[in-house]
């Protein structure tokens, strides 16, 4: 994960820019440079756009959905139904 920690008009910012494999080390120096440069002049920092977690009630939605689906397989025409799980 990368962060950057700055100090500007006597107070300390902290941004999360990213993780490391959607975002490159080289790419990740230039946006904190960027971000400082920001904090600096006293603009306000706009956060590059987060991923949304899934959460444990989305988790388990899918899961109980994938299980629903197993259960209530339907064959394709024309093939044989199969007795398997």
């Amino acid at each position: 994960m990368f962060i950057v920690q700055t100090r500007a008009f006597v107070r300390s910012k902290r941004v999360t820019l990213g993780r490391y494999p959607k975002l490159a080390p080289e790419l990740a120096r230039k946006e904190a440079a960027a971000v400082i440069a920001q904090i600096k002049k006293g603009q306000p920092v706009v956060p590059p756009e987060l991923v949304p977690v899934p959460t444990v009630a989305d988790v388990e939605c899918k899961g109980i959905l994938n299980f629903r689906n197993r259960l209530h397989h339907t064959p394709i025409v024309g093939t044989a139904p199969s007795t398997s799980w």
